[in-house]
């Protein structure tokens, strides 16, 4: 997307705290691209797009991009925590800078924030009300597509934006591990992590793609 707004002004921050310090420094641009909860999106009042991904395929690459590697740069520890997890202790922990990336993520993503933050805003509302939160504001955005299905993302966004986006592939994690998340053990607890996720999904599926 940033090649293909190559003529407009483009924020390089990736995370949402660098986000808000960026906004709140004055700092404005024609593209930004980043992990940020939708309330902060449509706070610069610009054009929204969201990609969402199959849920287990989504929680499966999470746990081996964290498992696989504890870069110099690891914030919170997360990724020396979890080199030493099976995917069972993974989905079973309790460690607070887990859960905001692990437990339905996407769904309070767009329904606010995944971040400790936003998911602390929301603490008081029943899981169906953050589902319709998150709804709501997927019909909000301008585009709205699917990791799965990256053509049809691109035909749309090209349909409302005019530019074109080259689409690639990169398999970041060389090394996984699959089984135990697909046996009857890890299927209870993945409904526990992403049971939101999995209908905010087929609602996208079924009513807006």
């Amino acid at each position: 997307m940033k090649e293909s707004f190559y003529d407009l002004s483009a924020s390089d921050v990736v995370f949402e705290h660098e986000f808000r310090k960026e906004l709140a420094s004055g700092k404005k641009y024609g593209f930004y691209a980043a992990h940020i909860g939708f309330e902060c999106a449509e706070s610069i009042g610009a054009d929204v797009v969201t990609v969402l991904r199959e849920p287990v395929s989504r929680i499966v690459s999470l746990y081996n991009f964290w498992h696989n590697r504890v870069p110099a740069d690891d914030p919170g520890g997360v990724f020396a925590k979890v080199s030493s997890m099976t995917p069972e202790d993974f989905l079973s922990t309790d460690i607070k800078e887990i859960i905001p990336d692990r437990d339905n993520c996407q769904t309070y993503q767009i329904a606010k924030s995944h971040n400790v933050g936003g998911r602390k805003s929301l603490a008081s509302e029943s899981d169906q009300v953050i589902l319709e939160m998150a709804i709501d504001n997927l019909r909000k955005c301008k585009v709205v597509g699917l990791v799965e299905d990256l053509d049809s993302f691109s035909r749309k966004f090209y349909e409302h934006f005019g530019r074109e986006i080259k689409i690639g592939k990169e398999n970041v994690s060389k090394k996984t591990e699959l089984e135990f998340f697909y046996t009857k053990k890890g299927g209870e607890l993945l409904e526990r992590c992403v049971g939101l996720d999995k209908k905010l999904y087929e609602v996208v599926k079924a009513e807006l793609l």
